[in-house]
């Protein structure tokens, strides 16, 4: 219904500016037509007076001609009706064309109508006194009810707007539709009507908030609040309510996230936890609580790393991987760096590699074993191991391959040399063979430098490495070319 009357109020302001043209229109046509009236009557009488001979027998001439204009037209009260006549179309027509007067006030509505056409008539017969007593009328009725149509316009639209805001409905609708009636253009009042006829639509939805409220189900209430606010935007209490409902509910979510994620902590579930975590800063990223559960999560994150860089240590260990041993515990004291644990197996990790850098380098370069010193210290080394031995068999193999290394370089070695029995021999840094032909000397194994020298021929030098993982070894020296 409230639809039809904006609708109907829309149409009125365009039927207003179309008849208020209409009426000035009307004002000018009757205005020209009086005019020439006015000049016919005067012509008509000068007529009258001019024809004496066709008076009437028996009839005084004075007589007739004081019957003709014994109602003179008066050129004041003529243009007084006139004025009033314009006022009237111009200001009370126009102004009365906004209310609706045949359902406020159909029996002066009617009365207008009729002092109106009569003054029209009056003013037809000339009789501008008359007309001008009939248009007056006309003109303090319609003011009369202007006056009484702004008044009671003011008071339905206080009563409606404060029906809305009270939410009454069908108040709000009764006052609404009767300010329409006395002012059908009012924008504040079309604008109101809309608002109400909203809340005729939310009415129900606002009986159920209340129900949700006492239930304590603020799911609900705000499901239903924005429900209202998809149909009307600018209902002042649901806007606010709906903000109190988001704080309230997520004040009760981040509760049960930075509950669950404490849970969750003392669980070792550090996974859940920061899922909780993440979903609580989504609400009050700066609360105390969010803080106080990252330092927890952060911790426990610490401890698990710890815990898993040990177990992976361990198992390194166990595999007599050593060097990756390491790395496990480099990251676990990284995070832990005074863990006395730690720092007992990363002394003994150190321990073992170096042990097996130094043998490993002995291994690899046996005959420097035939210096006493390096001899001496690959046997030290051999003696270090031995603590490690249970714990990296790869350690126990190269100690136990150095040894027989340390035992084989110990051993001298059979040297047969062989010669043209005039080259003398010798052995540079160890002792002189001799001039032989054939002869057995003992050395260890390791590098030598042998010398042959003869009169007349150019000496000659051979380095010779005697093996050690062989008991006999064959040298020829000859000094053959001539100088």
């Amino acid at each position: 219904m409230l639809e039809a009357s904006l609708k109907e109020a829309k149409q009125a302001r365009r039927r207003g500016l179309i008849k208020l043209i209409i009426a000035i229109t009307i004002i000018l046509i009757v205005a020209l037509l009086l005019l020439i009236f006015g000049m016919n009557c005067c012509s008509f009488n000068e007529g009258i007076l001019g024809e004496a001979d066709t008076l009437q027998p028996g009839v005084k001439q004075s007589e007739q001609i004081t019957e003709s204009i014994s109602k003179p037209a008066d050129p004041l009260a003529r243009e007084n009706y006139l004025k009033k006549l314009n006022q009237f179309q111009t200001e009370i027509e126009v102004a009365l064309e906004n209310i609706d007067l045949t359902s406020w006030q159909p029996e002066k509505a009617n009365s207008i109508k009729l002092y109106k056409e009569q003054a029209l008539a009056a003013f037809a017969e000339s009789n501008y006194v008359t007309a001008n007593e009939q248009i007056e009328q006309a003109l303090i009725t319609g003011e009369q009810l202007i006056q009484q149509a702004k008044t009671e316009y003011e008071q339905s639209m206080t009563a409606a707007q404060q029906a809305y805001e009270d939410e009454n409905y069908q108040t709000a609708y009764e006052n609404i539709s009767n300010a329409l009636r006395l002012n059908k253009q009012s924008q504040q009042a079309i604008s109101l009507a809309a608002s109400i006829e909203k809340l005729g639509e939310i009415s129900s939805l606002l009986d159920e908030v209340l129900i949700a409220r006492k239930e304590n189900n603020l799911d609900k209430e705000l499901s239903l609040i924005k429900e209202i606010l998809a149909i009307e935007p600018e209902h002042e209490r649901s806007q606010t309510r709906k903000k109190e409902l988001v704080e309230a509910i997520n004040q009760r979510q981040f509760a049960k996230y930075i509950n669950q994620a404490h849970t969750a902590v003392d669980k070792g579930d550090a996974k859940s936890a920061l899922s909780l975590l993440e979903k609580a800063m989504q609400l009050y990223p700066n609360r105390v609580e969010v803080m106080d559960l990252t330092k927890e999560i952060d911790e426990l994150q610490r401890q698990q790393r710890i815990a898993e860089y040990s177990r992976q240590a361990l198992a390194a260990m166990q595999q007599d991987d050593w060097e990756q041993a390491k790395t496990m515990l480099s990251k676990a004291l990284n995070e832990k760096k005074y863990d006395k644990t730690m720092l007992d197996l990363m002394d003994k990790t150190n321990a073992i590699l170096d042990l097996q850098t130094d043998i490993t380098s002995h291994i690899n370069n046996p005959y420097r074993l035939s210096e006493q010193s390096i001899k001496d210290n690959a046997k030290a080394l051999i003696n270090q191991s031995s603590t490690y031995q249970a714990s990296s068999p790869k350690l126990k193999q190269q100690a136990e391959t150095l040894s027989v290394l340390v035992s084989k370089m110990s051993h001298k070695v059979t040297v047969n040399v062989t010669s043209d029995n005039q080259t003398h021999i010798q052995v540079r840094g160890v002792g002189v063979v001799g001039t032989v032909e054939d002869k057995n000397i003992q050395l260890y194994p390791g590098e030598y430098r042998f010398e042959g020298k003869r009169t007349g021929y150019k000496s000659k030098l051979v380095n010779i490495l005697i093996p050690y993982d062989q008991p006999f070894y064959q040298v020829h020296i000859i000094c053959d070319e001539p100088i």
